[in-house]
C-alpha cells in the first residue's frame, strides 16, 4: 500500500477522492428517490440489501524496517560518519584522524559472508564495529602496536564508568 501511495502523486490522489465522494453523494441521492417512490426493500429480507459491519484494517508497515541487532545498519552509519569526516577535513590541520575503515569494512565483510549468523557472531561484528566509532570519536583511548588495535583495561573502565 505504501508502495503505490509513494508512486501516485497528491493531484492523483485528490481526484481519487473527489470520483469518490462525487460517487457517494450520486448513490445516496439514489436512495433518497427510492424511498420517496414507496419502494421499500427492507421488508423483503433476500432483495439483496446491504446488512452486517465491515472490519477494515487499515494498518500498513513498511517491510523493509532493520532492528538494532542489524550490523548492516551500524555499518552504514559508520560510513556515513566516515564520509562527514572526509568533507569536514581541512587539508591544512594536516593528517585526517585514523578510522580503521579498511579494518572495520573487512570485518564487516566478514560478518556479511557468513551464511548462518549465530547470536555471538551477531554480538562480535556489532562489538568490533561500535569499538572502531568510539575509537575515531576518539570516546576511547587506544594504542596501536603493529597492525593491532589495543584498548588499554584502564581505558576500557573509564568509559564504562562514564556511562553509568
Amino acid at each position: 500500500m505504501v508502495y503505490f501511495r509513494k508512486r501516485l502523486t497528491p493531484e492523483v490522489l485528490g481526484e481519487i477522492n473527489e470520483m469518490i465522494v462525487r460517487d457517494a453523494k450520486n448513490r445516496q441521492e439514489k436512495e433518497v428517490k427510492s424511498k420517496d417512490d414507496g419502494d421499500d426493500s427492507d421488508d423483503h429480507p433476500g432483495a439483496g440489501g446491504t446488512s452486517g459491519t465491515m472490519i477494515v484494517d487499515a494498518t500498513c508497515a513498511p517491510s523493509n524496517i532493520r532492528y538494532p541487532q542489524d550490523v548492516s545498519l551500524l555499518n552504514e552509519a559508520r560510513e556515513n560518519a566516515e564520509k562527514i569526516l572526509d568533507v569536514l577535513h581541512d587539508s591544512a590541520d594536516g593528517k585526517k584522524p585514523r578510522t580503521y575503515r579498511q579494518r572495520a569494512r573487512k570485518d564487516y565483510l566478514k560478518y556479511t559472508r557468513c551464511r548462518k549468523h549465530t547470536a555471538q557472531m551477531t554480538r562480535k561484528a556489532i562489538g568490533k564495529q561500535l569499538t572502531y566509532e568510539l575509537v575515531r570519536c576518539g570516546t576511547v583511548r587506544s594504542i596501536r602496536i603493529g597492525k593491532q588495535l589495543r584498548i588499554p583495561k584502564q581505558a576500557l573502565i573509564d568509559y564504562l564508568s562514564s556511562v553509568d
